[in-house]
């Protein structure tokens, strides 16, 4: 999990400073639940996805976060609702 949290911020990271120079534009609700599914997955790929956290906390954890996708928002954004 960490490993994934280290590749994530970097990602994030990356789209940030892509974003700094566009003037942290708004991602519709749309993109951002396409790129949480596809985050989601990446992460149930994963060999041991529930070494650290019960099965039932993380689908309690993923549908907390994808309830609260509900409007547009930059990247910082998305990245502090899914990793907080």
């Amino acid at each position: 999990m960490t490993l994934l949290r280290v590749f994530l911020a970097l990602l994030i990271c990356g789209i940030a400073e892509i974003g700094a120079a566009q003037d942290m534009k708004l991602i519709s609700v749309r993109n951002l639940k396409k790129d949480f599914k596809d985050y989601v997955s990446i992460i149930e790929a994963h060999p041991a996805p529930y070494r650290h956290i019960t099965e039932k906390d993380h689908k309690k954890l993923i549908k907390s976060i994808e309830s609260n996708i509900k409007e547009d928002m930059n990247v910082i954004d998305f990245y502090n609702l899914i990793m907080n």
